[in-house]
């Protein structure tokens, strides 16, 4: 299992913090000490929609143009486009972002 996140985010640390207490193996990665790819979100964008994925009360959020928030609410939007975004603004995912082999949850509250 991969936790994704920033160490930052209260509730990225409220997770870790369970999953260390529960003796649960995990690998940790910092969206911003190690971005995603292009490659990677397009394939997190496979699986979910951009507009499900994003956390539209977040501060980057309100930073967006609406060119750019269009992009990602439309559900057909163009996936490149949308991982392009995303990659340059990471802090715009919900989080916790939690990866295993079959699945992917954002915003994970355990």
């Amino acid at each position: 299992m991969i936790v994704y996140g920033i160490k930052s985010c209260d509730k990225v640390r409220a997770l870790r913090k369970k999953l260390n207490e529960q003796g649960l193996q995990y690998q940790y990665r910092d969206f911003r000490d190690e971005p995603l790819s292009i490659q990677e979100i397009v394939g997190w964008l496979d699986q979910i929609p951009a507009g499900e994925a994003v956390n539209k009360r977040s501060t980057s959020w309100k930073t967006l143009n609406p060119e750019q928030r269009d992009l990602l609410t439309h559900k057909a939007g163009d996936k490149l486009q949308q991982a392009e975004l995303l990659s340059a603004y990471p802090t715009l995912f919900k989080r916790p972002v939690m990866a295993s082999d079959d699945q992917l949850v954002f915003a994970y509250s355990g």
